[in-house]
């Protein structure tokens, strides 16, 4: 993983893409353990945070972060109250 974190550089700046999914509920997880995606990232689209953007900060590495019960829930809980807020549209 730390090979493919060296790939991962500005080119794939998040601010340019948040646009092309604002309108649909967005969670993003993000650790600051994670050795492959730049912590800087979620700070920038917290800056200019989307209104259907949930930026939650979790423990553990990359990927691993979805091995922690209360990082499960926190999706379970997310994916429940997007769904409730789209039926209600």
């Amino acid at each position: 993983l730390r090979y493919v974190a060296r790939l991962i550089d500005d080119r794939f700046d998040p601010q340019e893409h948040i646009s092309s999914i604002i309108r649909t509920p967005v969670l993003l997880l993000h650790s600051r353990e994670d050795g492959t995606i730049p912590l800087h990232h979620a700070h920038q689209l917290e800056e200019n945070q989307p209104p259907r953007l949930t930026i939650r900060y979790v423990n553990g590495r990359h990927i691993a972060a979805m091995n922690h019960a209360e990082n499960r829930d926190a999706v379970v809980r997310f994916l429940d109250e997007s769904l409730r807020q789209t039926n209600l549209e």
